[in-house]
């Protein structure tokens, strides 16, 4: 009880109610460009490939890199054609030569129409949107204002389907911004 009446006066005081905390706020002091790409992914053995395109912002003096991107691809485990929006974060040098990894997740929109009326029911779950979970590695290779960029990328989903887990090796291309 001690602790949250110290919080409450702490919060409450006259200084910190009058500190223009969020009017100061410049993300420039913070954030640097890490650049924005398209990579192309695949993976043969389960039938799973897409087109990425992204972008990212370093929190200045740190290997900390949040990234969002937007895939278009075709899971042949699911059947289906999937839209996804989503986020990295990573852990990656300012080097020249900079090896990643990274974790993050995405939502992934069924871009197939389900037909309602199928009494199957593992074909009524295949093609429906889901949730997934990601965990990266690679080489992101560094030239003068554009990169190269070979990894792999683990994904993990909230589908039905027994076993919708895949991996895909990724190869891309961007520049600065």
């Amino acid at each position: 009880m001690r602790y949250l009446a110290f919080i409450l006066i702490v919060l409450a005081s006259p200084r910190v109610l009058a500190a223009d905390v969020w009017g100061n706020f410049d993300h420039a002091d913070y954030e640097e460009p890490a650049g924005a790409g398209a990579w192309a992914e695949l993976n043969p053995s389960d039938g799973v490939y897409g087109i990425t395109t992204g972008s990212g912002t370093w929190l200045k003096g740190t290997p900390v890199i949040g990234e969002y991107f937007l895939s278009l691809y075709y899971n042949d485990l699911e059947e289906a054609t999937y839209a996804a929006v989503g986020m990295m974060l990573r852990l990656m040098a300012h080097d020249g030569v900079a090896p990643f990894i990274g974790i993050g997740g995405s939502y992934n929109q069924s871009l197939d129409n389900n037909d309602e009326n199928i009494v199957d029911e593992e074909a009524l779950i295949k093609g429906e949107s889901y949730w997934a979970g990601h965990a990266e590695a690679g080489v992101r290779f560094w030239f003068t204002r554009t990169f190269a960029e070979i990894g792999g990328r683990y994904s993990w989903t909230t589908s039905e389907i027994e076993e919708s887990e895949f991996w895909t090796a990724r190869i891309g291309y961007g520049w600065r911004l």
